[in-house]
């Protein structure tokens, strides 16, 4: 009977939580509070998926009115914190130990057997079990992990038959991308009665970057040009540079280039945005590496995104600014660049490079006023 009890109490908490939306069908009212509220979560670190997940714990803090802003900015995050799939992942999050969440932090994985679940933990344990059909007798324990440096999993397992574990999954803390943002908003247009739409000017709009997620056909010759990055003393071999439709982290497709010790010469893969001088540009893309060395001669420091800026001729105005990714085997994860651009500017000049032996892969590329 006290299980019950608790149990229908953590349905109305989940019900009446402050980011419960108006019924009526009409957005909520974005005040200046609410306004610089958004700013504030949305300035949150997001290099990675614990950075990620803090943010979204501060976002189940917020009012309606301050998650409709911060839609306009980070779709991701509201979706997470208001639509009941993720929803009950995070509250059961929110209900650890002090300790667990600091190992939470450090990047470790955490496993929360039956046996440690205690008042609102167990509560919510048990109605996160039960959201993916597990009966309650049969819930075992819930893991929680970053997974390939790209999200956080939140995993319950339960008894199966014949003394097998049934597992589900949920993950949360995805990272920021064009089409998966795009998904999001979707979404939250039935949660708020309106579409939270990105800013179309100022902080946090977007310049027109094409097809920065790689899906459009022939877009290496449509959108985006290959142009020479390193050339090691000939012109051949040449950089495998292609688009990859098995791996991908935003819409179905992905940029790779492969490249070995023989590679010769390493292309930049390249788009040029109509700009104009003094406005505070941030390039952002995700990179996932296979086995990405230095060899013979090559330079380490060249896996990297650029933005350089260019005058109406297209001729450099100083030189690139680069953000540089990191080497070896990794999951996907952000590298950003931000600058300012100078007098006389009118293009800015968007280039993904990896001259390094491996594989390497680019893909969500985004380009916004800061």
């Amino acid at each position: 009977m006290m299980r019950a009890m608790i149990q229908l109490l953590l349905v109305l908490l989940l019900a009446f939580s402050p980011s419960v939306h108006a019924q009526d069908g009409t957005p909520p009212v974005v005040d200046e509070r609410a306004r610089l509220n958004a700013v504030r979560i949305a300035s949150m670190p997001d290099s990675d998926p614990v950075s990620r997940l803090l943010m979204l714990l501060e976002a189940r803090k917020a009012d309606d009115a301050t998650l409709y802003a911060l839609a306009t900015m980070r779709p991701d995050i509201v979706e997470q914190a208001v639509v009941p799939r993720y929803k009950r992942a995070v509250a059961w999050i929110e209900t650890l130990p002090a300790s667990e969440l600091y190992r939470m932090r450090q990047g470790e994985t955490i496993i929360r057997n039956r046996d440690l679940w205690r008042g609102e933990e167990e509560a919510r344990a048990i109605a996160l079990g039960t959201s993916f059909g597990f009966k309650e007798k049969k819930l075992l324990a819930i893991r929680i992990g970053p997974l390939e440096g790209r999200v956080i999993r939140v995993e319950v397992n339960a008894k199966g038959r014949g003394g097998t574990i049934d597992k589900a999954t949920v993950e949360l803390a995805w990272p920021s991308t064009p089409t998966r943002d795009e998904e999001s908003r979707d979404t939250l247009s039935k949660y708020f009665g309106a579409r939270p739409s990105r800013v179309d000017t100022g902080a946090g709009s977007l310049l027109p970057l094409v097809d920065g997620s790689f899906e459009e056909p022939d877009t290496l010759t449509t959108n985006w040009q290959l142009e020479d990055a390193v050339v090691l003393g000939v012109r051949s071999p040449v950089s495998d540079v292609r688009i990859d439709r098995d791996v991908h982290l935003d819409g179905n497709a992905s940029l790779r280039v492969y490249n070995t010790a023989e590679t010769r010469l390493f292309q930049a893969v390249v788009q040029r945005v109509e700009i104009v001088p003094g406005m505070r540009l941030q390039a952002t893309t995700h990179h996932k590496t296979d086995n990405v060395r230095a060899e013979f001669q090559q330079n380490e420091g060249d896996l990297y995104l650029s933005m350089t800026f260019e005058d109406l001729y297209r001729q450099p105005i100083g030189p690139p600014l680069i953000g540089r990714g990191r080497l070896a085997t990794h999951g996907w994860e952000p590298i950003e660049v931000t600058g300012v651009a100078p007098p006389d500017a009118a293009w800015v000049r968007i280039a993904l490079v990896s001259a390094l032996s491996g594989t390497t892969w680019f893909d969500g590329t985004s380009l916004s006023l800061q």
